[in-house]
């Protein structure tokens, strides 16, 4: 009832809302002008009217003139679909689908499937493979809601699924596409399809792009967040006989980049703080962390202010080169038995991730941090699935491994200037003035007299140290394994009920191991292996009835889970809960919907409410002073929203696509919440991270028909896109330091298809708007937490020929 007061208050909601409904129950004609949807996203082919379920589908020609290349391409077009990049790299993109996904990385397991030809990519959360550069995708598949019983695990909050473009063995073709754009961004693409005799084909295609970056450095350092990246993928499809079909494809990508894409916010971190009101108090003046620069003869951590105020430029005096390498090996075999179909999907993936460098990012020789992480999964599933006069049916099994190892180190520089050049008048530099004080020294104005928690008393000369600041190896090994089953039965001509369950059981082991640390009191917790299991049984029922030939409605209620798993660290008696491990988070998802289409056929729209009881949310909480991280699971969570998608053929020239998503997530009883910052707050009632109210997007498609150019015909067009995404919370503290303000993207394109040729103009991003998708707080950041941004004004060409 809240979401419908909601709609019907304002005039726009409410408009579209009835333009919506009507669209849905008013009796028409077959389908005749807007292109069928296919979609697999319950394991075969179907119209996607027929399927129960809220799904948002991408062809491959929205795909390339759409220039969808990475997951932040198509989620802005994705209702209640949005993501974040806490890190500036593009290897460490985090999304939700209605809400759920990874809460600061809390859980072993991932929240939302990413699959390409149906092998997930992303089991792991701290796998880097979430945005791998789509390579020769054919189709795009967002599935809102737990998919267990067709995509399996860790699918609470839906899955993407990603189709690639086969090998054809009746022609050899091929493609090659040249693009130049702003910022100095080249890239090139290839493609060759060759047939091997009759009932096999080879397809290979190759990419190459490099940019200088978006971002301009004003530090020493010569360059910004420039990037390049490469991959290759070959895929083979053989036919042994008329009924059996191999896939067997090998992806390699190479993603580099030399600085992360984000900037400072001046919002600091706990020590920063305590840094400034302590010089502040010893010098007696209010001195910002500029000011004390100045003061000691270091350089400004931010001499071009602040976002938003400064969206584009950053001040470093060495580079953070990050490279992301991934493999991925993917095998498919359908063999057809009759009313009975065989199919085995198995896959290997290998990423190995590293950066090193900038760990201050200020200009000043302070820190540098490394950051490598390799990951290794691979999986088999097998199953069976037929069609008997009114039953459809599916069942099959899984198993999968997945194993992740991280290293991280922070090394403070004997050159830092905080820690080296004393404050005029008081004899001792900044960087010991704030952990003299940490650490419980008396006599210092604003000092606790008592070491915090988990420090022993600072002793200047000893505590601070230069070298290893922060030396930890930690990683989990995931072994799991399920059975899972769907039926369709019709039980008259109007009306299909559905239902399946998946049943799984996983082990789950987890370390973490301290090394040497150049501060001998420091604290420091280790634990060599702990290990867990967990199992669960998710059912799924849903219905599907049809209220005439071109307009179906349908109810669902399906279910979820994600394992626990262990904390790695000794449990810590400060805390009033056992800490030692933390619980499986689980999701019941309530949806009901309904899908039509009018006008002949020219107009089409879905709509989709829901409400989904989300129980024991696993959160990755820190102690900013011990670097001690641990997941604990919230007590629940209520996520309710609605989906709205139209496609409107206008006239025989124009069409208008329309998406809105409303989403409202709310803690439920979550009392003692660790927050990014590590403290401990009642966050009962606040916003779950990464879950923005509104999400919309617009796009309209104008074709000029037919121009005679030189005895050939000439199809241009002309397409706008506007998406707005709304404010996103990161953190359960609802912290104002870290909401990233809503934004919206404009995006022009003129093409133009002249036989074999192909070409488009594009500027994305009209408005140069300059907008934060992400945020970052360590404590070494000298400037700040750090605001991942995105592009200014991108302009640029394509050219594509077709061999």
């Amino acid at each position: 009832m809240f979401i419908l007061r909601y709609l019907v208050t304002d005039p726009v909601r409410r408009t579209a809302l009835l333009a919506g409904l009507l669209t849905l129950f008013t009796p028409i004609a077959a389908l005749s002008q807007l292109e069928e949807i296919i979609v697999t996203a319950q394991k075969r082919e179907q119209s996607l009217f027929d399927v129960p379920a809220s799904i948002t589908a991408f062809s491959a020609r929205d795909i390339e003139e759409s220039r969808l290349y990475r997951l932040s391409d198509y989620a802005v077009r994705s209702p209640n679909l949005s993501f974040s990049n806490p890190s500036g790299d593009r290897s460490d993109v985090r999304f939700s689908i209605r809400g759920v996904g990874p809460i600061s990385r809390g859980g072993v397991g991932n929240s939302v499937g990413m699959y390409i030809d149906e092998f997930n990519i992303a089991p792991n959360l701290l796998a880097r493979t979430v945005d791998t550069q789509l390579q020769d995708a054919q189709r795009i598949e967002v599935l809102r809601g737990p998919q267990g019983t067709f995509f399996g695990r860790n699918t609470v909050g839906g899955a993407v699924s990603i189709t690639t473009i086969k090998p054809d063995s009746s022609s050899r073709s091929g493609h090659v596409r040249v693009e130049y754009s702003s910022f100095d961004t080249l890239g090139l693409e290839a493609s060759v399809n060759q047939p091997l005799g009759d009932t096999a084909a080879l397809r290979v295609l190759g990419y190459y792009d490099e940019s200088e970056g978006f971002l301009d450095q004003q530090g020493p350092h010569g360059d910004a967040n420039a990037t390049e990246n490469k991959g290759l993928r070959v895929a083979l499809r053989w036919h042994p006989s008329d009924s059996s079909t191999l896939d067997l494809s090998a992806s390699f990508s190479d993603q580099t980049q030399e600085l992360p894409g984000f900037v400072p916010t001046g919002n600091n971190s706990t020590s920063i703080e305590t840094l400034e009101e302590l010089v502040s108090a010893l010098s007696g003046e209010a001195l910002n962390i500029n000011e004390i620069a100045g003061v000691i003869g270091a350089e400004p951590p931010t001499p071009n202010g602040v976002f938003p105020d400064n969206a584009r430029d950053m001040s470093t005096d060495i580079g953070a080169p990050s490279d992301n390498e991934t493999s991925i090996f993917n095998g498919r075999y359908q063999q057809e038995l009759g009313e009975t179909n065989l199919t085995v999907v198995a896959g290997y993936i290998d990423n190995s991730y590293v950066r090193e460098g900038e760990g201050d990012f200020s200009a000043n020789p302070s820190f540098t941090v490394l950051r490598a992480v390799d990951f290794e999964a691979f999986s088999v599933e097998a199953r069976l699935s037929g069609e008997h006069e009114k039953l459809t049916w599916l069942a099959g099994i899984y198993y999968g491994e997945d194993e992740v190892d991280q290293h991280q180190f922070t090394d403070h520089l004997a050159s830092d200037p905080f820690a080296t050049n004393p404050l005029p008048g008081v004899g001792i530099d900044p960087f010991n003035i704030a952990f003299f004080c940490i650490g419980g020294a008396s006599g210092v104005p604003g000092c606790p007299t008592a070491p915090a928690d988990g420090f022993q008393p600072y002793v200047i000369g000893v505590n601070s140290n230069f070298g290893l600041w922060e030396n930890v190896d930690f990683g989990s090994d995931v072994r799991s394994a399920a059975l899972f089953f769907d039926v369709t039965y019709a039980l008259t001509d109007r009306l299909d009920v559905s239902f399946g369950a998946r049943y799984t059981e996983e082990d789950i082991s987890g370390y973490r191991v301290e090394g040497p640390l150049a501060d001998p009191f420091a604290p420091r917790e280790s634990n060599p292996g702990v290990a867990d299991t967990f199992d669960d049984f998710s059912p799924r029922l849903a219905a599907v009835y049809a209220l005439s030939d071109n307009t179906n409605v349908y109810g669902s209620v399906s279910s979820g889970f994600r394992s626990g798993g262990p904390n790695p660290v000794a449990d810590n008696p400060a805390t009033p809960r056992d800490e030692s491990s933390f619980e499986q988070e689980t999701i019941t998802n309530y949806e009901i919907g309904a899908k039509g289409a009018m006008l002949d056929g020219k107009l089409r729209a879905g709509i989709a409410l829901f409400y989904m009881d989300w129980q024991d949310i696993q959160i990755r909480t820190q102690d900013p002073i011990t670097q001690r991280q641990i997941v604990q699971n919230a007590s629940e969570a209520e996520n309710l929203g609605i989906e709205l998608d139209l496609a409107w053929q206008l006239s025989d020239k124009l069409q208008l696509t329309l998406t809105y998503g409303y989403l409202d997530a709310e803690f439920g009883d979550f009392q003692d919440a660790g927050t990014l910052d590590g403290d401990r707050i009642d966050a009962s009632g606040n916003d779950v991270p990464n879950s923005p109210d509104h999400t919309f997007s617009a796009v309209a498609r104008y074709d000029f028909g037919t121009w005679s150019v030189t005895r050939q015909d000439m199809l241009p067009y002309l397409q706008a896109e506007y998406s707005y995404m709304d404010d996103i919370q990161s953190d359960v503290a609802d912290n104002p330091r870290r909401l990233n303000p809503s934004y919206e993207l404009v995006n022009l394109r003129f093409g133009v298809a002249l036989g074999r040729y192909t070409a488009q103009l594009f500027v994305e991003n009209l408005a140069d708007e300059e907008y934060r998708y992400g945020t970052n707080n360590l404590e070494t950041y000298l400037s700040g937490a750090q605001a991942s941004v995105g592009e200014g004004r991108r302009v640029g060409v394509t050219l594509r020929v077709d061999l």
